[in-house]
């Protein structure tokens, strides 16, 4: 199934795929802000606000390595399919209740967990799908393509919802979101490929979850992937949440100007993911990947010690650069190491990852309530820096060269599993 060519772009059913997640991702975005302010029309409390991002990443924590069994399994774009449904039905209801002015703060909760179930399995069974469908010669340049979709949908998304606000209230932007739900939908169906795990289902899926985990921890360049994944969800993606306060309170700068630091962010995610898409493949992605994270966290440190909005420009468009190679190597790095029956239980592990950040927010709100936030984001990027010590010193993540090849790479590396 595989394209053998090193133009992507002329594989119709990855771009097509690609383009599906896109738009999903582009509505997601739109949804949480909107539900965000919703939710702040109800109430005053930033804690019941936040509470709507953290809610639609909670349940990748129990539930990724889960997903992951089911896509080693099952047909991956049947998976995808039932995805984009449940996020359609989902959002069909909350626009009820919003143009019936029957919404209430515990629907949207309700819904937003609910829609991070489907994005629990999008998750796992995107991943594999597009693997499938690009081979390993070339899924860093579609990891970098999606990454590339994500980061436009993170600059675009909150512009067209707040305009729409504007111009309709709360039900312009959710039926503008409706469509573009149904538009990815209609791009998926017009998909003719079609993958299936290879993993045998004798297992119970108590017993597959088991088996991933333990391949995970067996698996060295696997777990050091995950292992640099979990500590940069945790101690770099949860500090997002204070960039405004630190715009506001210690730069002394209005909402337009911190609004900026947001937007350079994400400019220099997309310079990060298109870089890595036009170069591709490359030996040494994992130590690229370690030096990204890295990088990421001592950008971090110098943004929360910086007394200039300059110099905090700077490191901003630096952390988003480091966040575009973050995105676009971590799913090609986990797909790389995992061999072919174990590819979606290895994207669990690394859903999981993600479903660690909300928690990772609690505990960097809580030292910033202590000790103010400069110091609360200076300690998580000081503390992210240490824990990737062992990292490199333990795992062959920074080490390990990877072979191109059209077989199946994981074959060429798990030397060290």
């Amino acid at each position: 199934m595989a394209s053998s060519g090193d133009n992507i772009l002329r594989n119709g059913e990855f771009m097509l795929v690609w383009g599906a997640g896109s738009l999903l991702w582009l509505a997601r975005v739109l949804e949480w802000f909107v539900l965000a302010l919703l939710v702040r029309e109800f109430t005053d409390s930033s804690f019941l606000v936040a509470l709507v991002s953290a809610l639609y990443w909670l349940p990748m924590l129990p539930m990724s390595i889960f997903s992951g069994v089911i896509t080693d399994r099952l047909e991956r774009w049947r998976l995808l399919i039932l995805a984009h449904v449940v996020t359609i039905l989902v959002t069909v209801v909350l626009l009820m209740l919003i143009g019936g002015d029957q919404i209430q703060p515990w629907h949207i909760y309700v819904g937003v967990l609910v829609l991070g179930g489907s994005l629990t399995m999008d998750w796992t069974a995107r991943g594999a799908f597009m693997f499938d469908l690009v081979g390993p010669r070339n899924v860093v340049r579609a990891m970098s393509m999606q990454s590339v979709g994500f980061a436009a949908g993170s600059l675009i998304g909150p512009v067209v919802s707040g305009y729409l606000l504007e111009l309709a209230g709360f039900k312009g932007p959710y039926l503008f979101l409706l469509g573009v739900y149904i538009l990815a939908l209609v791009l998926m169906l017009v998909v003719r490929s079609r993958s299936r795990g290879v993993a045998t289902s004798s297992e119970s899926p108590w017993q597959g979850a088991l088996a991933g985990v333990r391949y995970g921890l067996g698996n060295r360049l696997l777990l050091g992937a995950v292992s640099c994944m979990l500590i940069t969800n945790f101690m770099g993606t949860s500090a997002f949440a204070l960039y405004p306060i630190i715009g506001r309170d210690f730069l002394g700068v209005g909402p337009g100007l911190t609004g900026l630091l947001l937007s350079v962010q994400g400019i220099g995610s997309l310079i990060g993911a298109i870089s890595l898409a036009i170069i591709g493949w490359f030996a040494y992605m994992g130590r690229v990947f370690v030096l990204a994270c890295a990088s990421w966290m001592a950008a971090l440190v110098g943004f929360a010690l910086s007394p200039w909005y300059p110099m905090s420009l700077v490191l901003m468009l630096i952390v988003g650069v480091c966040l575009g190679a973050y995105f676009a190597l971590q799913i090609s790095l986990v797909l790389l190491a995992a061999e072919p029956e174990m590819r979606g239980r290895a994207l669990g592990l690394a859903g999981m990852t993600l479903g660690i950040t909300p928690l990772g927010t609690f505990m960097i709100g809580g030292v910033a309530n202590a000790l103010g936030t400069p110091t609360a984001m200076a300690i998580n990027g000081g503390a992210g820096l240490l824990l990737f010590i062992p990292i490199v010193l333990l795992t062959p993540l920074a080490r390990r060269t990877l072979t191109r090849g059209d077989r199946s790479t994981a074959v060429a590396i798990a030397g060290d599993s």
